[in-house]
């Protein structure tokens, strides 16, 4: 959940669009949508659905965190005329940190840790 939630927090706020392209599955990753979000949408993060598919997953499982929005790998590696975000890798990079933090609410009795 945290490193979910990392993710999300660390993507562009323009529309919410991209934050909410953000989405776990078990099993397989999901595909980029085809085609781009309407313009001048507003668009939330469905929180509730990808903590359900941690919820869902045993152990052995393999989760997938997939950014789906059409135009994300333009928002997260640039181009010609936009700087790179990197905002995933951002969180990967964190990822020694998420951990320790999960573990230590599991140690002080604070829940599973996600």
């Amino acid at each position: 959940r945290l490193f979910y939630l990392d993710v999300v927090n660390g993507a562009p706020r323009l529309s919410g669009y991209l934050r909410a392209s953000v989405k776990l599955s078990k099993g397989a990753p999901i595909p980029l949508e085809a085609k781009p979000p309407e313009p001048g949408g507003t668009y939330t993060v469905n929180v509730a659905a990808n903590f359900a598919a941690i919820a869902d997953a045993r152990a052995g499982d393999t989760l997938f965190l997939s950014i789906t929005a059409s135009y994300a790998p333009h928002v997260i590696y640039g181009t010609s005329r936009q700087a790179a975000t990197m905002f995933p890798q951002l969180s990967a990079m964190r990822w020694p940190a998420i951990v320790a933090q999960a573990a230590a609410k599991v140690r002080s009795g604070g829940g599973s840790g996600s």
